[in-house]
């Protein structure tokens, strides 16, 4: 009787722990790099992308975080020098996001921002303005109230397939 009262105590509390999400479909390193070389194309498209938060800032109303782009199919991580760098906006603080861990990003593609580099050179900065994010270090997912329709189509594997 003790056995049987164990074995379902252990499959309640198993039941209730959060699954790993089989959707949150994203794109690569690859697609990030063809976005950069034409970034006005896709200026204002919806797409999503994972990889690992390097620097974050929080001010009173949003989060605002750099990541590295990871390809989902394997390890492989662009360098830190910019290329495979996207910078992400999400207009809230209430979120788990922090440095080191690994998170997906849903949003549109922002006009890049040009400026000068301290060597007079021509640079720009490409932007992802969130409508969701999923930490996967924490397991939860903050969404923005009005696109809630579009986040659980993502959290399913739609409507975005990678390359």
């Amino acid at each position: 009787m003790r056995m049987t009262l164990l074995v379902l105590a252990l499959a309640i509390v198993g039941g209730c722990t959060y699954p790993d999400p089989t959707g949150y479909r994203v794109f690569g390193v690859e697609k990030l790099r063809q976005i950069k070389q034409n970034p006005k194309r896709h200026t204002g498209e919806l797409l999503a992308f994972g990889g690992f938060v390097t620097d974050i800032e929080e001010r009173q109303d949003q989060t605002s975080f750099r990541m590295l782009v990871q390809d989902q199919a394997s390890s492989e991580t662009g360098d830190a020098s910019g290329d495979s760098s996207l910078f992400v906006v999400y207009p809230s603080v209430k979120t788990t996001v922090a440095k080191g861990h690994y998170v997906k990003v849903l949003g549109y593609i922002r006009e890049s921002a040009v400026g000068k580099s301290l060597l007079g050179d021509r640079v720009g900065s490409l932007t992802l303005d969130a409508i969701a994010v999923y930490d996967a270090f924490t397991r939860y997912a903050f969404r923005l109230h009005p696109d809630e329709e579009l986040f659980r189509k993502w959290q399913t594997g739609q409507p975005l397939a990678p390359d």
